[in-house]
Order: C-alpha cells, then sequence, then structure tokens
C-alpha cells in the first residue's frame, strides 16, 4: 500500500496567486480529469475495499484508515463505464459529511493551471464521461483536463 497526502493542499487555495489553480490529475479510461488539490485529503493505492451490499450500486463499499472508515465511490459506475482490471487508486476528498473516497484508473501528477487556460466545459457532443457534472475545462502542456464540480457530483451518488 502506498500513501500520499500533503498538508499543503489545504493551503493551496490562499497560497496559490489568483491566476492559477492546483489539480490532482486522474485518469479514467482515456479521458483526464482533475479535483482542486485543496479538495483531495489523501491519495491512496492498494487499499482492500469491504464491499457493503446495501449500498447503491456506485459504492464500491468502505475502506478503513488508520482514524476513518470511509465510504468508496466506484467513479466508473457512477459514469456508466466499462469496469476496469483493478482500478487500485483512490483519491479521498472533503465532503459536508465526511471524508469520501473516489476510485479511479491511475493518479496522474499535480498541476498548476492558470485562469486564462481554463474555460467553462461545454458539452457539444457528450462524448466524455461526466458530462453532467464537469464544470471547467483545463487546457496544460497541450492535454485536455476534464473538471468536475466533485461535491455535486458526491451528492449525486451519495444523497
Amino acid at each position: 500500500m502506498s500513501r500520499i497526502t500533503g498538508g499543503a493542499a489545504r493551503t493551496s487555495r490562499t497560497s496559490a496567486p489568483a491566476s492559477e489553480l492546483h489539480f490532482v490529475t486522474f485518469h479514467l479510461g482515456h479521458w483526464e480529469y482533475g479535483i482542486e488539490v485543496a479538495d483531495v485529503c489523501g491519495i491512496y493505492h492498494g487499499l482492500a475495499i469491504i464491499p457493503a451490499p446495501d449500498e447503491p450500486d456506485t459504492i464500491a463499499g468502505e475502506v478503513h484508515l488508520p482514524t476513518h472508515r470511509i465510504r468508496v465511490i466506484d467513479l466508473r459506475r457512477l459514469l456508466q463505464l466499462p469496469e476496469s482490471e483493478s482500478p487500485g487508486w483512490m483519491l479521498v476528498v472533503g465532503a459536508v459529511d465526511g471524508p469520501i473516497g473516489i476510485l479511479v484508473d491511475r493518479v496522474t501528477e499535480v498541476i498548476r493551471v492558470r485562469s486564462d487556460a481554463m474555460a467553462a466545459y461545454e458539452d457539444a457532443d457528450g462524448r466524455v464521461p461526466g458530462g453532467g457534472f464537469l464544470t471547467v475545462t483545463a487546457h496544460y502542456q497541450g492535454r485536455t483536463i476534464y473538471v468536475p464540480d466533485v461535491h455535486r457530483m458526491l451528492r449525486g451518488c451519495c444523497g
């Protein structure tokens, strides 16, 4: 099991210049997404997920962390993508009712994106999974990163 966390994540909104945002980027299939660093409490790999049979299909189960027992969302199920062989990576994000895990295929990196490289997401053809939750498209080093409203997404699958 590997774990990456950072206390600096909580201060990124105030320490970054107003003209840029920091994102943790991750992949689902061949699409790249980003969540603001300030919303990420931790990044884990290889944790055992305990199934929760009475939960909605989008909930993969729960994991036991040293200080929390948290629910885990299978983002592929939420976005109606085919199952992955082994997502393996979990982002833990802060939610109203406490932290929640989000399974992703892989976590890529932390990036800084200038505000002039971001635009409101427009779902022209519906080809990007998660269009109902996406709010911003960020352009970074020739890549397009889709940024969901993570709190709306969590409300949509967890009530």
